[in-house]
């Protein structure tokens, strides 16, 4: 499978509020505390948070990750922009 974002892409991004709904398959803009700014697929949507997991092979691990709380999810993508061309993601 190839990822969804390649080296060398833009990725656009909506900002979210705190009643936005995130959903499982949402590719998403987290605030990680070790790894900064991410760009992961929400997985799994628990009790305490959301399940991020990457699409690439190279991908840092859901379970390095961890549990990512409401308030660290700041933006779902929109729009790929790419050496081939624009892309609307599905919202």
């Amino acid at each position: 499978m190839s990822p969804l974002l390649e080296d060398g892409d833009y990725a656009l991004m909506r900002r979210i509020s705190r009643r936005s709904t995130i959903k499982v398959g949402d590719i998403v803009l987290i605030a990680h505390p070790k790894f900064g700014d991410i760009i992961k697929r929400i997985g799994v949507v628990t009790a305490d948070g959301y399940v991020a997991e990457g699409i690439a092979a190279q991908s840092v691990s859901a379970a390095e990750i961890g549990t990512v709380g409401r308030d660290d999810v700041l933006a779902k993508l929109v729009w790929r922009v790419s050496p081939r061309g624009v892309r609307r993601v599905p919202v």
